[in-house]
C-alpha cells in the first residue's frame, strides 16, 4: 500500500449519482490512485479543489451551471498545477473545441473501458499528453469551419437563427425580435451570407448539427 503522498488525489465533478458511483468503484480498485472528494456542480467544484487541492480534478461534461470548459479555464487560471481531464458521453467536435481550448489536459470517453480511464490519469501525472492527433484535428477542423462562422454572427442575428431553426417565418420572427419586417429579411440575408448557404433551411440545419444548445451564446 504506497503512503499518502505517493497516491494519486483525485476529485470526481459529476451530478450524475451512477457515473459518481461507477468512477467511484473503477478508481478503488487502482492501489496508487486515492480519490479525495466529489462534488455535484462548478461552484463546489472550486471550493474543493481549493480545499483539497487533488493531483487529478475528472469531470463529466453535463455540469449544472458551470459547463467543464468554463470550469477548465478557472482551473487553469487559479490552479494550474491540479490536472483536469473530462469524461464524456458527447462526442461532438464542438464540446472537444471548448475543451480543448479551456486547457484541459485530456479527454475521454465514456465508452472506452474502465482501465483507460486509470491509464489516462497515470499519464497525466507523468506529464504525457493525452489528446490525440485525431482529437486535435477535429477541434481544428471544427474551429475553422464552424465557430468563426458563428463568431461572425451578431447578437441579433444568432436570435435570428435560432427561430429559423424553430420554423418561424420572417413575419413571425419579426413580431418576436420587435423589429420590422425589412430588418428581419436583412438579417436572413447576412445570415445565409456567412454561412455559405442558399436557404434558410439549410441555415436552420447548420445551426442544429453545428451549434449544441450549450454553446449558443446570447439567446432571444
Amino acid at each position: 500500500m504506497p503512503s499518502s503522498s505517493e497516491f494519486i488525489t483525485v476529485l470526481l465533478a459529476d451530478n450524475r449519482p451512477l457515473a459518481q458511483a461507477g468512477f467511484r468503484a473503477l478508481l478503488e480498485n487502482a492501489p496508487d490512485i486515492q480519490i479525495v472528494g466529489d462534488s455535484e456542480n462548478g461552484e463546489e467544484t472550486k471550493d474543493l479543489v481549493a480545499n483539497l487541492q487533488p493531483m487529478v480534478l475528472i469531470l463529466g461534461l453535463k455540469m449544472p451551471e458551470t459547463p467543464p470548459w468554463q470550469l477548465g479555464k478557472w482551473m487553469r487560471e487559479n490552479h494550474p498545477e491540479t490536472i483536469t481531464l473530462a469524461v464524456t458521453a458527447y462526442d461532438h467536435d464542438a464540446y472537444l473545441f471548448e475543451m480543448i481550448n479551456a486547457g484541459l489536459s485530456g479527454v475521454l470517453s465514456e465508452t472506452e473501458p474502465g482501465e483507460n480511464l486509470i491509464a489516462a490519469i497515470r499519464r497525466a501525472v507523468r506529464g504525457e499528453n493525452l489528446l490525440t492527433p485525431e482529437q486535435t484535428q477535429r477541434a481544428l477542423n471544427w474551429n475553422r469551419d464552424t465557430s468563426k462562422k458563428w463568431e461572425s454572427l451578431t447578437k441579433r442575428e444568432r436570435q435570428t437563427l435560432a427561430l429559423i431553426e424553430e420554423g418561424l417565418g420572417n413575419n413571425s420572427i419579426s413580431e418576436r425580435l420587435s423589429v420590422n419586417l425589412k430588418t428581419t429579411e436583412q438579417y436572413v440575408s447576412s445570415i445565409l451570407k456567412k454561412l455559405n448557404v442558399t436557404s434558410r433551411y439549410e441555415a436552420g440545419l447548420w445551426f442544429t448539427k453545428n451549434m449544441p444548445k450549450e454553446l449558443r451564446k446570447n439567446p432571444v
